[in-house]
């Protein structure tokens, strides 16, 4: 159940053009946007990227190396990721992967 819900969440955000207004919402709770961040390396469009560059700050640690690389990869704001990983240092143990 939970896969089908989760195919259903990555077919849905596919066309969106901006994540962070999907369905007019304008805020997400912080556990809308873990699930939306948990889809999202599986979605390879702009939109996707940009709405994980947007909530970097607010995403479980350990899947921290798979959103920035999904953003690096796809995105279109490089400042963005960047900054992001210049504020985090990528020695300190919230950036490392867990592999």
């Amino acid at each position: 159940m939970r896969m089908a819900i989760r195919v259903a969440l990555r077919e849905s955000t596919r066309p969106l053009d901006d994540w962070d207004k999907a369905a007019g919402k304008t805020a997400w709770t912080s556990a809308e946007i873990k699930a939306l961040a948990d889809i999202a390396p599986a979605v390879p469009t702009v939109a996707a990227s940009a709405f994980l560059v947007n909530h970097l700050n607010d995403l479980d640690k350990g899947r921290l190396p798979a959103y920035v690389e999904h953003a690096a990869r796809y995105g279109t704001d490089a400042a963005g990721v960047f900054d992001f990983i210049r504020n985090v240092r990528p020695t300190t143990s919230r950036f490392r992967s867990r592999s």
